[in-house]
């Protein structure tokens, strides 16, 4: 049976299940998703801080090219580790459904490479018509030789949202494992594929990105988040690594698909997302 076709019965039960879109506003400071991408590093790995309006009408912007000012070990208020940038004058405006991003290269205020730990970034975003609204993403850094990576492309849903990986802790034998998905249809339904390989093959929403001749497993799920308001679904699963050094090295391939009226064939997807057991 070819491919394309075994996929179309998941497809058309995600279909099936969707919600239609909700007209409620959600302005202020749940109109925004601000994350830090990964938000678990590896040593030298660029580092993007990402704020996106979700909201279905409200207008935000920051005041000029720095989405944040200063980035703080461990905390927003702790001690200073960038404690200043310099930044270009003029507002930037986010409109519904876009994004703005800033980076940082791990680096301090003289250049040089930050020690392994948990580093924080002021953001503060202005709504029009509205007030400030200020948050702290953070990220940590560690060492890992195979860091997890994003390859292929997912397909948008409703409100041009397209639903997005966050690594919230690198998986280590023993230790505690953890990511997000955001950015889809609230209250959607949804499967997490995790499979032993990368593929890329055509199917009604756009690429399959898990490889469906090795063996894979589906989980089922519910996207948290405003029902039927495109963006602010998201759901974070954790695990514990089971504690043998030989799982170091192994690789799982992942991909979740979203049921969703606003999407091409009714389902929205992730990107692939490439996950390798770090050493301990």
């Amino acid at each position: 049976m070819p491919i394309a076709r075994r996929l179309a019965p998941l497809v058309a039960a995600l279909a099936a299940a969707v919600l239609a879109p909700s007209a409620s506003a959600q302005c202020g400071a749940a109109g925004l998703n601000v994350q830090v991408f990964p938000a678990a590093a590896t040593v030298g790995q660029p580092i993007q801080v990402i704020v996106t309006n979700v909201s279905p009408n409200c207008t935000y912007f920051i005041e000029d090219s720095c989405l944040y000012k200063k980035v703080f070990k461990s905390q927003c208020g702790g001690s200073v580790v960038v404690p200043f940038r310099p930044c270009q004058i003029g507002q930037q405006f986010i409109q519904p459904g876009q994004s703005f991003f800033d980076s940082w290269d791990q680096t301090t205020q003289v250049g040089g490479q930050v020690p392994p730990g948990t580093y924080a970034f002021n953001v503060s975003v202005k709504e029009v018509g509205g007030g400030i609204h200020s948050f702290c993403p953070t990220v940590t850094i560690d060492a890992c030789p195979t860091p997890p990576s994003i390859y292929g492309n997912g397909s948008a849903g409703t409100g041009g949202f397209t639903p997005q990986w966050t690594v919230n802790i690198l998986p280590k034998p023993g230790g505690p494992f953890s990511l997000t998905v955001d950015e889809a249809l609230g209250g959607a339904p949804a499967l997490l594929a995790l499979g032993a390989g990368q593929a890329q093959v055509a199917a009604d929403f756009g690429d399959f990105l898990v490889d469906p001749n090795l063996p894979i497993v589906w989980l089922p799920f519910t996207m948290a988040g405003t029902p039927g308001l495109g963006g602010t679904g998201t759901v974070t699963f954790g695990v514990t690594v089971p504690n043998d050094t030989a799982l170091v090295g192994v690789t799982v391939h992942c991909q979740t698909l979203v049921g969703d009226i606003g999407s091409t064939g009714g389902v929205a997807a992730t990107p692939g997302l490439r996950i390798s057991i770090c050493p301990p």
